[in-house]
C-alpha cells in the first residue's frame, strides 16, 4: 500500500500541471478561439460515447388486470391508453371501424404492447378481416410468445370461422401459457362443447370449478357455464347469484346469459337469471323481453310506460316492443314520429307493421311504399305492402307489387299511395 503512494502523488501533480497549462493557453485570444472550436467539435461526439457507455434503462414492465386476464407488458402512455379505452367502448358498441381506427392509433406510440394486437385482431375478424386479423396475432407473438391475450384471439378467430378445431387448439395453448387464468378454460369449454366433446367441456369446467374454490367468482363463473349447457334453469339461478355475490361486474356475464336463453327459447332459464340481476336502467328491454316470452304483458307493459326510450335501445326500439305488447297503436304512434324525425327506413317498416296489426291497411301501405328496396327491410316491407293490399281488396296492384321487376324498371307507388 506504501509502495503506490509515491505514484499516485506523481499522476496527481502531472494532471495539475496539464490544467495549469491549458488555463494560461485559454487566457490568450488565439488560445481561446482554438479551445472553443474544439469544444464544438467534440461534444456531440462525447455525449455520443458517454450515453453507449451509460447502461440503458430497460423499459417499465407493469402488470394488467382486464376482464379477469393477467398481462404484464411495457408502460402505455396516458394518451396511448385513452386511445385504447375508447377502443375498448367502440368494440363493446359494436362499432368495429371506430375501434380498429383507436386501437392503431394507440399501437403508434413508443412501443406495441401484445394485448392492443390482440384486441385489434379480434375487431379486424369482426368486420371480416382474417388476413390483417392473423397478422395482428402473428405479431403479439413475435412480442411475447407467451401472451395469453393473443391466443384468445386466434381462437376467437378460429371460432367466427366455425373452426371449432382451430380454436380449441388456440385455447389449450392460451390455457398452458396463463394456467391460473379463466378466461382460457371458460372459452376451451365452449369451442369443445361445440365441437361436439361435451365430456372433454364438462370435465374442464369442473377442474376449473375445484381450483376456484367452491365460494370463489371461478367457481361460480363455471358452475354458470355447466347449468347454461345443460339447460338447468335451477342451477343456472343458483349459480348466477354466486357470482353476483361474489364478483357484481361478472353481471354482464349473466346478462348475456340471459339474452341467449330467451333467443333459444328457453324461457325459464331466462327468467331466473334475469331476477338474479339487479334492476338497471340499460336493462328494461332485455326485462320487456322476458316478460312477454313468460305471459306477463301488464308487466312488460309497466316496464314501457315508466322507462325513457333511451334506456329501451330508441324510439324505433320502443315501437317494438310496444308491438310485441300487443298494442299496435303505441307503436304506430311512436315509429311515425322517429321516422318524421329522419325519415329511417327501420321506423316506416315498424310504423307498417304496427298499422297492419291495428287493421289501419292504408297507412300500413302507404308506410311500406316508404321503405327502399335495397334498405336491410326492404323484403319485409314488400311482402307487409302485399298483404296489406290484398286485405284493402287490391289483389291486383297487390300481385304488380309482388311481381319479379328487373332492376332498371322503378316500380311506381303512386297508386300505392293514392
Amino acid at each position: 500500500m506504501h509502495g503506490r503512494r509515491p505514484v499516485a502523488a506523481a499522476r496527481r501533480r502531472s494532471l495539475i500541471d496539464a490544467l495549469s497549462r491549458l488555463t494560461r493557453y485559454a487566457r490568450r485570444p488565439i488560445g481561446r478561439a482554438a479551445l472553443g472550436v474544439c469544444l464544438l467539435t467534440a461534444a456531440p461526439l462525447g455525449l455520443t460515447l458517454l450515453s453507449a457507455c451509460l447502461p440503458q434503462r430497460p423499459p417499465t414492465q407493469i402488470t394488467r388486470r382486464l376482464d379477469g386476464e393477467r398481462t404484464v407488458g411495457v408502460f402505455v402512455s396516458p394518451s396511448s391508453y385513452e386511445l385504447f379505452v375508447r377502443a375498448e367502448i367502440a368494440a363493446e358498441e359494436q362499432r368495429w371501424d371506430a375501434a380498429i381506427e383507436s386501437y392503431r392509433l394507440a399501437l403508434a406510440g413508443a412501443s406495441e404492447d401484445p394485448l392492443v394486437l390482440a384486441r385489434l385482431a379480434i375487431a379486424l375478424g369482426k368486420s371480416a378481416r382474417f388476413d390483417d386479423a392473423n397478422e395482428a396475432v402473428a405479431r403479439a407473438l413475435e412480442l411475447d410468445p407467451e401472451s395469453e391475450a393473443a391466443f384468445l384471439a386466434r381462437g376467437d378467430l378460429a371460432a367466427m370461422r366455425d373452426d371449432n378445431v382451430g380454436a380449441v387448439a388456440a385455447y389449450e395453448q392460451a390455457v398452458a401459457v396463463a394456467p391460473a387464468s379463466e378466461a382460457g378454460p371458460m372459452r376451451l369449454a365452449a369451442a369443445l362443447r361445440a365441437l361436439g366433446a361435451t365430456r372433454r367441456a364438462d370435465a374442464v369446467l369442473a377442474r376449473l370449478a375445484r381450483r376456484g374454490g367452491s365460494a370463489g367468482a371461478t367457481a361460480a363463473r363455471a358452475r354458470l357455464a355447466a347449468a347454461l349447457a345443460g339447460d338447468d334453469a335451477e342451477a343456472a339461478g343458483e349459480a348466477a347469484l354466486a357470482l353476483l355475490r361474489v364478483a357484481p361486474v361478472r353481471a354482464r356475464d349473466v346478462r348475456e346469459a340471459a339474452s341467449r336463453a330467451l333467443e333459444a327459447g328457453n324461457v325459464s332459464l331466462a327468467t331466473r337469471l334475469i331476477a338474479a340481476l339487479p334492476v338497471r336502467e340499460s336493462d328494461t328491454a332485455l326485462r320487456v323481453r322476458v316478460a312477454l316470452a313468460r305471459g306477463a304483458r301488464s308487466d312488460a307493459e309497466g316496464l314501457l310506460a315508466t322507462a325513457p326510450p333511451e334506456a329501451l335501445g330508441g324510439a324505433v326500439e320502443t315501437a317494438r316492443l310496444w308491438l310485441a305488447a300487443g298494442r299496435p297503436e303505441r307503436a304506430y304512434e311512436l315509429a311515425r314520429e322517429a321516422a318524421a324525425i329522419d325519415g329511417a327506413p327501420d321506423a316506416e317498416l315498424v310504423a307498417g307493421e304496427a298499422a297492419l296489426a291495428a287493421g289501419q291497411l292504408d297507412d300500413a301501405a302507404a308506410a311500406f311504399a316508404r321503405v327502399p328496396a335495397e334498405a336491410s327491410g326492404g323484403a319485409r316491407a314488400r311482402a307487409g305492402l302485399v298483404e296489406a293490399l290484398t286485405r284493402a281488396g287490391m289483389p291486383a296492384l297487390a300481385a304488380e307489387v309482388n311481381a319479379p321487376r328487373a332492376a332498371s324498371a322503378p316500380r311506381t307507388t303512386t297508386a300505392v299511395e293514392r
